[in-house]
């Protein structure tokens, strides 16, 4: 490809870009009824905040613009210096993460929050060092370009390699970090007296997480040392929220899926036959099985049916950015049944985010600003820090941290 090709491509997706700036966006979902950090918030209890996030180099540090919002919506002043924590696992030169813990008050009301910051980026380095290298030397039209040589680097050796690296045999190697910072996280509030857990993932930090705790469970087909499923049983119970800022839930759970051959029936005009050899000469008629899995069989599915257990109402939080091509916003209707025979009703529930950028004839999304600026977004800070709750006459308003 020529450089008088890229600039041609180029100017055509501006002009695309602002022509679809012009079309109006749907309407935003802000209704619901969950609470945030605030509620948590009181007199004699301590809130510990995990905050993890998303695609290694992508959005690292994205979720650090959040804090700050939240701090500064919160009135809270830090205390001390941030403690650090190398992730190790057996080698002593392989790092696989950083683990920061902040400790934070506010001078007003005396309460406290510790903010855990989990750095996983160094999980994936050594096989996207490998990548990168490749790539250098067999893309010969990236160093002639130096702009998509830099788009490219983000994309595939940051993006798309992490996704490929968690979905396939490095996924255990991932988890690790935040495996060992529940066991952290517990060992912190074990002694404390009352103490909650409000859980912030950003994009497939969000899904991260929850299989980390999926990992860490003991039942028929799992085994876990003892202090690893005390870790997991504590961090469970102690959640108050489980916020996700944007998720690929869907995209995550795509390869659970059955065999297309398995899901539907086909008719050949004589008899109905449920074999794949049919596939290719016998029109689909019907389908004879929810497309999907059981999601009580998933990570999600589990962390909520043992959440459930001491809160019935708990549900995660998922916030819809258009700015993330790969999230998906799960609604009810769309969600598989469970296995035995409860839908999942009101597992996720979802709330948009407007945080598009202003182009010359209106509104564009913006791929580059995934997850960026929240921390300067009201509606995404509001809705974190004090959660939303709807008047009985159906309007919606943050609840009041000062009053």
């Amino acid at each position: 490809m020529n450089l008088k090709t890229v600039t041609l491509r180029a100017a055509a997706l501006c002009i695309g870009m602002m022509l679809v700036s012009c079309l109006p966006l749907p309407k935003l979902n802000t209704c619901g009824d969950f609470d945030g950090v605030s509620n948590s918030l009181k007199e004699d209890n301590i809130v510990s905040l995990f905050i993890s996030h998303g695609m290694g180099g992508y959005s690292e540090g994205d979720p650090h613009d959040l804090i700050g919002g939240l701090i500064k919506e919160l009135g809270m002043v830090p205390e001390g210096d941030p403690k650090t924590r190398k992730i190790l696992k057996g080698d002593p030169t392989r790092v696989y993460g950083c683990f920061e813990r902040q400790d934070y008050c506010n001078p007003c009301n005396g309460h406290q929050l510790r903010i855990y910051f989990l750095d996983w980026r160094q999980a994936t380095w050594d096989e996207k060092s490998v990548l990168r290298r490749i790539d250098e030397v067999c893309n010969e039209d990236c160093k002639r370009v130096p702009f998509i040589r830099q788009w490219r680097k983000q994309l595939i050796t940051d993006v798309v390699a992490d996704v490929s690296l968690y979905l396939g045999a490095h996924g255990d190697q991932i988890r690790y970090p935040f495996k060992q910072a529940i066991r952290w996280i517990y060992q912190d509030s074990k002694d404390l007296n009352n103490h909650e857990i409000v859980s912030i993932g950003f994009s497939l930090g969000s899904q991260m997480l929850l299989d980390a705790l999926d990992d860490m469970r003991e039942d028929g087909t799992h085994k876990n040392d003892p202090a690893s499923v005390i870790a997991r049983h504590h961090f469970i119970e102690d959640t108050r929220a489980f916020f996700l800022m944007s998720n690929q839930f869907p995209l995550v759970y795509a390869n659970r899926m059955p065999p297309r051959s398995n899901r539907y029936i086909y008719h050949d005009g004589a008899s109905c036959c449920e074999c794949c050899e049919c596939d290719t000469e016998c029109p689909l008629h019907e389908q004879f099985e929810p497309i999907g899995i059981n999601w009580d069989t998933t990570a999600i599915g589990h962390f909520v049916l043992e959440k459930r257990e001491t809160n019935p109402d708990f549900q995660l939080v998922s916030f819809g950015d258009p700015n993330d091509l790969l999230n998906f916003s799960v609604r009810t209707e769309a969600l598989p049944y469970c296995s035995c025979g409860a839908h999942s009703n009101g597992l996720i529930h979802n709330v948009d985010v407007r945080n598009v950028k202003w182009a010359l004839f209106g509104q564009m999304v913006h791929p580059a600003r995934a997850h960026q600026d929240y921390g300067e977004n009201s509606h995404v800070i509001g809705m974190v820090t004090h959660g939303l709750h709807c008047k009985p006459e159906g309007s919606c308003s943050f609840d009041s941290y000062c009053e």
